[in-house]
């Protein structure tokens, strides 16, 4: 029995001071059986060069990148990884602010603070 799968990756972006890349486990370790043959093509924008990858792999074009890997059994992975210079792809908005999530965390910190002080001076000791 076999199937194929066709997916797209979100969050498997890692944005680096000299490089980004994709970093990604193609074939989870939470399986029951075992995977025979694994074949992943990962397709680059246009501008990208590839200048690092992980093992077991094939460079079909300065686009196309195939990983593979047979055997793979139950509580094993396959991760594959490729690099490219760095700007070719565009870190998203939150991914760039992240000083956001740290002001919502701030936010909701100073508010259970203000409950707790509050909810302090009401109880009778």
């Amino acid at each position: 029995m076999s199937w194929a799968i066709k997916y797209k990756v979100h969050g498997g972006l890692g944005f680096f001071d000299d490089y980004d890349e994709l970093y990604w486990n193609a074939i989870f370790e939470d399986r029951t059986v075992p995977v025979v043959e694994a074949n992943i093509i990962v397709y680059l924008p246009d501008e990208a060069k590839i200048i690092n990858q992980s093992s077991n792999f094939e460079i079909i074009d300065d686009k196309t990148i195939r990983f593979w890997g047979y055997n793979i059994e139950p509580g094993e992975f396959l991760t594959i990884m490729v690099a490219w210079p760095k700007g070719i792809i565009e870190k998203p908005f939150l991914y760039r602010n992240q000083i956001i999530n740290w002001i919502f965390l701030l936010i909701a910190l100073l508010l259970l603070i203000f409950f707790f002080i509050r909810a302090y001076r009401t109880w009778k000791f």
